[in-house]
């Protein structure tokens, strides 16, 4: 009864935001095609509205993590727990064994140990102030933060990140996954973007009259710009095995700096 209560209450503030400046929620079980195994599956969601003290830490083992910002000065939880199991009164029973904790600045997911069966994943959006710290971990699933600007940290093992419109500090790794930066603006605002990941490709994506510092370098692959710069070549000047980029874009300014082990990068400015 409680959790109903919870849901109800979030789901009424949410709306009544959604009214006043647009917002539409994107998690939801409708768009579940989660299979396991030829497992029955079954989906549930919870929204917890809370306070906000400047700074949150999401943690994920399994599930997707996406942060994006509004003009409320509350947080607002939204969580999609999806579990599979022998039969749909099994997936069922695990759910309910998943306690989601929203305290202080801490969110997080636990539940029963998750294997072949019963399988289980938490995946998050969260509503936050423009102006929010935040320390992500995921260990597999992809993470998207948008329109927030603070000291942003995140960790991804397997799973593409997706960066957009942000601004402050931003630093981050990911294990295996493609990344994709949509900057917002004239300018970055904040001290810079660091990014890496292990395996796969960068893209940036660049306003018209952006100004930045921007350094790319990859160890196997390729780094294309339509910026009038020069790519150095990699190890003995190969192609494609490797190379690494260095200017300014407009007046210069805060450093975009981006890399990967094996991966394409790809820098596309709108001229």
């Amino acid at each position: 009864m409680k959790l109903n209560r919870i849901t109800t209450c979030a789901a009424f503030l949410l709306a009544s935001i959604a009214s006043a400046q647009d917002i539409q929620p994107l998690l939801s079980c409708d768009q579940s095609t989660w299979r396991v195994n030829g497992l029955e599956t079954y989906c549930r969601m919870v929204e917890i509205p809370t306070d906000f003290a400047g700074s949150l830490n999401v943690k994920s083992g399994n599930g997707a993590i996406t942060m994006r910002g509004w003009d409320q000065s509350g947080v607002l939880v939204r969580a999609k727990i999806q579990t599979a199991a022998d039969s749909v009164s099994d997936a069922m029973a695990v759910a309910d064994r998943i306690a989601i904790t929203v305290a202080g600045d801490q969110v997080k997911a636990s539940g029963p140990q998750s294997g072949i069966t019963p399988n289980w994943s938490v995946s998050w959006e969260i509503f936050v102030p423009h102006s929010a710290d935040l320390t992500l971990t995921a260990g597999n699933g992809a993470i998207a933060i948008e329109d927030v600007s603070g000291n942003i940290q995140f960790g991804v093992g397997n799973g593409a990140v997706s960066l957009t419109n942000l601004g402050g500090q931003v630093q981050g790794t990911a294990g295996n996954g493609a990344v994709t930066i949509m900057l917002g603006g004239d300018h970055w605002d904040g001290a810079g973007l660091n990014v890496k990941t292990g395996n796969g490709a960068i893209s940036i994506h660049v306003p018209q009259g952006y100004s930045a510092h921007f350094d790319a370098a990859t160890t196997v692959g390729t780094i294309s710009t339509n910026y009038p710069v020069h790519v150095s070549r990699g190890k003995w000047g190969i192609l494609n095995l490797g190379g690494s980029l260095s200017f300014d874009a407009g007046s210069g300014g805060a450093p975009i700096r981006v890399s990967t082990t094996v991966g394409a990068i790809r820098i596309e400015a709108e001229l």
